[in-house]
């Protein structure tokens, strides 16, 4: 046997002194991946919980104004206090479309304003079965949104 030769053994150590530095990086890459993922998935969950418990806040509120009593002259105030709610809405959607590719706000927004004000000056002209039928159409929109929102959480983080 050779001064210089190397043997199998330490021809093994070498090898592993030069790929182990290289799969610790690789794992931690893998990590910062996963964690990354996770993080994004949490703050998605978490801006769709939000927005589906302010609709259904929303749903609500459009049931106890149609429904359950009378427009004692306050749709002015009743439109204010319904925008303020779907201003809250457009900002969260505002962030889910921002970081989370969420292309359908304007959609959305567009036909919860339209169902939950869109003649509310006349609710007490308005007759009985014209009053539940609105009432349902706007129940529709919310829930459709609920749906689309939901639906994109599902889709985004399969």
């Amino acid at each position: 046997m050779e001064p210089n030769s190397l043997t199998i053994v330490q021809t093994i150590q070498i090898c592993a002194a030069i790929i182990s530095p290289f799969l610790v990086l690789i794992g931690w890459r893998v990590v910062y991946v996963n964690a990354k993922r996770i993080a994004t998935r949490n703050e998605s969950y978490a801006l769709i919980t939000r927005l589906i418990d302010k609709l259904l806040d929303l749903d609500r509120k459009c049931t106890e104004y149609w429904l359950e009593r009378t427009n004692d002259g306050s749709s002015e105030s009743w439109i204010t206090k319904i925008g303020m709610e779907i201003k809250s809405i457009r900002t969260l959607l505002e962030l889910l479309e921002a970081h989370h590719s969420f292309p359908e706000k304007s959609e959305i927004i567009l036909k919860i304003r339209q169902s939950a004000t869109l003649d509310a000056e006349r609710v007490n002209s308005l007759s009985a079965s014209e009053r539940k039928t609105r009432r349902s159409k706007q129940a529709a929109n919310i829930s459709g949104a609920i749906q689309t929102i939901y639906g994109h959480y599902r889709t985004s983080n399969k």
